[in-house]
């Protein structure tokens, strides 16, 4: 794997842990996650950005975010499906989704 697209997978996931540390209590941040999540499996990229953190769009501009996404995920085969699990810790982790 490229370092770029290390890069690419390491701020996805930093981005994914900021929107659940950021999310208001009443709300499921496992659900926010994957529903935020499910906008850049279904391309929407651009809603994916604006969804993001102001820490997060005040270091990457929109442009960079969707050229980047599109040159990662668009090699890839369409989702099938993803889901949530609990660790032994009892928390709960997204896992990776998985191809055909």
């Amino acid at each position: 794997m490229t370092e770029f697209l290390k890069k690419i997978f390491l701020a996805l996931w930093l981005l994914l842990a900021l929107t659940m540390i950021g999310a208001p209590a009443e709300e499921d941040p496992v659900g926010s996650g994957q529903k935020w999540l499910s906008l850049m499996d279904d391309q929407k990229y651009e809603e994916s950005w604006h969804q993001a953190s102001s820490m997060f769009r005040r270091e990457v501009t929109q442009e960079k975010w969707v050229a980047a996404l599109k040159r990662s995920r668009e090699p890839l085969a369409p989702l099938v499906s993803r889901t949530s699990s609990r660790n032994s810790s009892g928390k709960t982790r997204v896992a990776a989704y998985r191809c055909p």
